[in-house]
């Protein structure tokens, strides 16, 4: 199979796998047997801060100690040095891919095959990059030298690339520090276990020298950004630091994960915990945190995922939860399943109310079938996290403080019967929060918010009432301002897209006529970000003038 050296690769996060027959990563159609050797058994990559710190019981960020870099970074002609950056530098963005899954999912083929031909293909598939791993470990540092290739080894991971020894020879430092990681949130490998457990990388600008030596043959099919395959990964060169980093944190993770005894984990989860510890941040003294989420679209340059799930929200509506679960290797061919998938495991592993769960469902993966132990462990939150997913991906930007706008709910809304009146105290620090009340399609209502709260620590606060302040606006309205959104109780099965909310404008005082019927959520404006600077409260009362039981 010819391969051209990989020369300017393409940062958009492009995704090559699909069941039905075609493979799209070289743009032919291909057997149903090269689809099942390549696409089933193989998973494919293509892709593609620290959130603020919050009162709130918020998880700590993971961050991890690597060691000082071995020589200064130096600007080269594919883009910065990696680590780490330093104050006001430009380090760019990510890149994405799919896990192998072994076995397979049985949605995973458009075809029957039968357990024993599974074994025997994986088996085969096996072999095969047994064969280049024998290769490489074989290979003397003056042989690869021949090709250009470098070995680069830390307690984790073996290295070979053919890019400037100050870029690459520092990676392998990630992974350690990535693994340490890994190991608190999931537990231990198990397959190979700790004492063996080791990730091989081929990191290529030229992927002409790998075929030359070697080490990439016609059994790892074409990709065009990363390919795992169990502990080893395939990965072209990025031309922008921190896309280089984010994919070889993505593809080291799911190198982790094939050594867990995953049941069936739907490609949601594999995809958006790969982008979940590939999302990452250096410190000055040379630390580094995973988990992050981006604060700043200079600095995470190509993550992009926020923007993409705002532009698709815009043209299509929201996902709905059941949706984002059903995320499958067709919705991985766009950029959008990545994102969602990204944005799904955020929510889940940060918002103080499903965080634990989500922490102790890492911990069970071996215990049984991945959907009936999420079913179970969430089982009392399904229906307040249909709810929350839909406020979270209508509401996400760069900077979003996960755990100040955790959606305060109230546990059983109530329908408000004409001519009574319900009272409640809003905060400033948070985001959405739940009124309590099931407003009915056309019903009538009149709002009255009183107290006066503070926006921002400065110099001189901003202390704000409920009509806002327009010294500064955010989405269109003065910070500050009460707001409100009707949250639709609908079953998650019904529909996969719901339109976006819309925004209601209180102020201090107001009657509102409900425009829908479902659960009334309201806040005081600020940027998403900005929350943990803001103190006080308004009381809230809502006053019935006409509605239905």
């Amino acid at each position: 199979m010819a391969r051209s050296s990989s020369e300017a690769v393409s940062t958009d996060p492009v995704h090559l796998w699909d069941r039905c027959g075609w493979l799209l990563c070289s743009g032919r159609r291909v057997s149903c047997l090269r689809l099942l050797l390549a696409g089933v058994l193989l998973g494919v990559a293509g892709c593609g801060e620290s959130a603020s710190t919050s009162n709130a019981p918020s998880p700590n960020a993971a961050t991890t100690a690597i060691a000082p870099p071995r020589s200064s970074p130096q600007q080269t002609s594919d883009g910065p040095a990696d680590l780490p950056p330093q104050p006001g530098s430009i380090s760019d963005g990510p890149a994405v891919s799919e896990p192998s899954s072994r076995p397979p999912s049985p949605d995973a083929l458009t075809a029957p095959v039968s357990p024993s031909s599974q074994d025997v293909v994986l088996a085969e598939q096996d072999r095969k990059f047994a064969e280049i791993q024998a290769i490489a470990a074989g290979m003397s540092n003056e042989a690869l030298a021949e090709h250009r290739i470098r070995r680069y080894q830390s307690e984790r991971m073996t290295l070979y690339s053919d890019i400037e020894e100050s870029i690459a020879g520092r990676l392998p430092d990630l992974v350690d520090g990535l693994y340490k990681e890994l190991v608190a949130y999931f537990g231990p490998p198990v397959d190979p276990a700790p004492e063996t457990f080791r990730t091989t990388g081929y990191l290529m600008r030229s992927s002409q020298r790998f075929e030359n030596a070697g080490l990439l043959t016609d059994s790892v099919p074409e990709f065009l950004h990363g390919r795992q395959w169990e502990t080893a990964f395939w990965m072209n060169d990025q031309q922008q630091g921190y896309y280089r980093r984010h994919l070889f944190l993505h593809e080291a993770t799911h190198c982790y994960m094939a050594a867990l005894p995953i049941r069936n984990a739907p490609r949601w989860y594999h995809e958006g915990i790969a982008e979940l510890f590939g999302t990452h941040r250096f410190r000055q003294d040379g630390t580094v945190m995973f988990r992050q989420l981006p604060d700043d679209e200079v600095e995470f340059r190509g993550h992009g995922r926020i923007n993409t799930i705002r532009q698709d929200l815009a043209a299509n509506g929201i996902p709905t939860l059941a949706a984002v679960r059903q995320i499958n290797t067709n919705d991985l061919q766009r950029n959008t399943g990545y994102a969602y998938a990204w944005a799904f495991c955020l929510l889940l592993d940060q918002n103080p109310r499903y965080a634990p769960k989500f922490h102790e469902l890492a911990k069970d993966l071996g215990k049984g079938e991945f959907r009936e132990a999420f079913d179970r462990i969430f089982a009392e939150d399904l229906a307040e996290l249909s709810l929350e997913w839909r406020l979270f991906a209508e509401s996400l930007q760069a900077g979003f403080d996960v755990g100040r706008a955790a959606v305060v709910f109230e546990p059983r809304p109530k329908l408000l019967p004409s001519g009574e009146t319900q009272t409640t105290e809003i905060r400033a620090d948070r985001g959405w929060q739940s009124t309590g009340l099931r407003v009915t399609g056309d019903g009538q209502y009149r709002i009255r918010a009183t107290g006066r709260f503070q926006l921002a620590e400065t110099t001189r606060p901003w202390v704000s009432g409920p009509r806002g302040i327009s010294i500064e606006y955010f989405g269109g309205l003065p910070l500050g301002r009460l707001i409100g959104v009707v949250v639709p109780v609908e079953s998650p099965e019904i529909a996969q897209r719901t339109a976006p909310l819309e925004i209601h404008s209180f102020g201090a005082e107001t009657d509102w006529t409900a425009p829908s019927s479902g659960v009334l959520f309201v806040r005081l404006n600020d940027d998403w970000s900005q929350l943990s600077d803001n103190s006080g409260v308004v009381q809230l009362s809502i006053e019935a003038e006409s509605s239905q039981r």
